[in-house]
C-alpha cells in the first residue's frame, strides 16, 4: 500500500503481490483523496441538509426517531439534487472522476449517472462493513465529508481483509475531504460519540444498464429524483 500523490490530492493503492501460479489472486485497488473545501461551499451544504433533518425530525416525530434508518433513506434523501447548493459539488465531482480514471489509466464508460444520498449518524452509531456493489456493473462510489469530529473511515483491503490480514487504510474524516474507491471495496466507519453528528454525503457512479436496476432493485435507494447524468 502507497501514496501516489502528496498536497490536496493523493491516491492510495491495495496492490497484490505478484503471482507465482496462475490461478493466484491479482488486485490493485485505488482510493482518491482530495479536499474540495475551498471550491465548494460545504457550510451552505451542512446547512441545506441540517434544515431537511430539522424539518422531517420536527414532521415525522416519533416515526423518526424508532425508523430512523429507513426513513433518512427514503425520505430524508428525497430529492436532495434539487438544491442549488449541490450544482457546484457535482461538478467537482465529476471532474474528480475523470481524474481518477484518466489518472489509472481506466477506460471510462461512455454514459454515467450519479446518485447521491446523504449519512446523518447520531450518537452511537456507525456504519458497519459493506460495499456498494459487487457484480459486472460495479464502477465508483465516493464520500464527502461535511460535517465529524474524531472520526475515520476503514477502507479494506478484500482479499487480505477476509484471509486475516487485515490491511487496513484508515483515512481521517474532514470537512470538505472527498473520497473516490471500486465500488466493491469494504469499508466502515467509526462509532459517533458525543453530541457531535457526522454528516457525509455517499454517492455511486453508475454505468449504462446497471441504472433501472439500481433504482429499482435496491430497496434502500429509490430515488429517481437523486440520479444525474455526469
Amino acid at each position: 500500500m502507497r501514496n501516489d500523490l502528496t498536497d490536496n490530492m493523493k491516491i492510495i493503492n491495495f496492490r497484490s503481490d505478484l503471482p507465482v501460479t496462475s490461478l493466484a489472486p491479482v488486485y490493485d485497488y485505488s482510493i482518491l483523496e482530495n479536499n474540495i473545501g475551498d471550491k465548494v461551499n460545504m457550510y451552505e451544504i451542512l446547512a441545506h441538509m441540517k434544515n431537511r433533518y430539522e424539518h422531517l425530525k420536527n414532521t415525522l416525530t416519533d416515526e423518526f426517531d424508532k425508523k430512523s434508518e429507513n426513513v433518512r433513506y427514503l425520505m430524508f434523501n428525497k430529492d436532495i439534487l434539487n438544491s442549488k447548493y449541490m450544482i457546484n459539488l457535482i461538478d467537482h465531482i465529476r471532474e474528480n472522476v475523470d481524474f481518477y480514471c484518466n489518472h489509472l489509466r481506466l477506460q471510462k464508460p461512455p454514459r454515467m449517472w450519479l446518485q447521491l444520498w446523504c449519512n446523518f449518524l447520531l450518537a452511537d452509531e456507525k456504519i458497519d462493513i459493506h460495499q456498494h456493489a459487487f457484480d459486472k456493473f460495479s464502477f465508483l462510489s465516493g464520500n464527502l465529508c461535511l460535517k465529524t469530529k474524531d472520526t475515520s473511515t476503514h477502507y479494506l483491503n478484500p482479499q487480505r481483509y477476509f484471509n486475516k490480514q487485515n490491511e487496513i487504510y484508515n483515512s481521517k474524516n474532514e470537512m470538505g475531504k472527498l473520497t473516490i474507491f471500486p465500488s466493491t471495496l469494504p469499508h466502515t466507519t467509526d462509532k459517533v460519540t458525543g453530541d457531535e453528528k457526522r454528516v457525509t454525503i455517499a454517492f455511486d457512479v453508475i454505468v449504462e444498464g446497471d441504472n433501472k436496476l439500481y433504482m429499482h432493485n435496491r430497496k434502500h435507494r429509490l430515488f429517481e429524483n437523486n440520479v444525474i447524468e455526469l
